[in-house]
């Protein structure tokens, strides 16, 4: 095979991946997560005990407009569930949202909220309003997380945190939202994000058509 029919080849290839794969996966609808707060545990769960009227607060959580569903997995020890209630305070905001006692045990509760207007610290607690204790699912490794669990001013595990946007939505809707996102957990800034995905959205047909220019021109000198 020449080398332009081997580029040729590759070029058309990287076409079809990314009419067949990249296109559909940016345009796909989707829940969008806004803010994870703290991640679920890679290898070793824990459990963060609540008792009865305690609350359990992530400090200096870091939310923003489209923080409009916040998630979280609660056990109830194979007992009925309990009342429960999330407070999320902030400068120049703050939203209370219960929950009653009508979720099974170890589920993932979803509940919806009035997001701020910007970006903002916060705290968030979740309180047991019930009388029995329950557990908050998390993560036995907390030491690298942005935030810091307390019960009364005791430091506890972090438990799983995240917050979703309402409404589903694609990648390339919003594409600038998820820049900045992932901004956040890296020294750059967003427009330094969308580069890095363009180059990478581009360089891999490129290098795959290159490669199969170069693996032919071997193939002629041989």
């Amino acid at each position: 095979m020449s080398r332009p029919v081997a580029l040729a080849v590759g070029l058309i290839g990287a076409l079809v991946i990314g009419l067949v794969v990249t296109v559909p996966f940016l345009r796909e609808q989707r829940r969008l997560p806004a803010v994870i707060v703290q991640p679920p545990p890679l290898f070793a769960t824990a459990l963060t005990e609540v008792a009865p009227g305690k609350d359990a607060c992530l400090r200096n959580a870091k939310i923003d407009a489209h923080s409009e569903v916040a998630l979280f997995k609660v056990g109830t020890r194979g007992k009925p569930a309990v009342p429960l209630e999330m407070t999320v305070t902030g400068e120049g905001y703050s939203r209370r949202v219960a929950r009653p006692a009508d979720y099974a045990d170890n589920e993932i509760l979803a509940l919806e909220i009035e997001p701020p207007e910007r970006a903002t610290s916060v705290d968030v607690c979740i309180g047991n309003r019930g009388e029995r204790k329950i557990d908050l699912y998390g993560t036995g490794d907390t030491s690298a997380a942005p935030v810091t669990g307390d019960i009364d001013g005791e430091r506890i595990q972090n438990f799983n945190l995240a917050f979703y946007e309402a409404r589903d939505s694609t990648l390339w809707q919003r594409r600038q939202a998820t820049a900045e996102r992932t901004a956040r957990f890296r020294p750059v800034g967003p427009g330094v994000v969308v580069l890095l995905a363009l180059l990478v959205v581009l360089a891999v047909p490129a290098a795959l058509a290159v490669a199969m220019a170069w693996a032919a021109r071997e193939e002629d000198e041989g």
